[in-house]
């Protein structure tokens, strides 16, 4: 099963600072832009 990316924005402070908390958590750069995947296994 293949998850569908999500393009809802988020807010960012002025100071350019985004936390992102939780398990399994994936910050990288896909082409330019920005992924977060959250959690591990089917359900997340």
């Amino acid at each position: 099963m293949q998850t569908q990316p999500t393009t809802t924005p988020i807010t960012v402070s002025k100071s350019g600072v985004c936390v992102v908390d939780g398990y399994g958590i994936r910050v990288h750069l896909e082409r330019g832009r920005l992924v977060v995947c959250d959690g591990v296994g089917p359900l997340r």
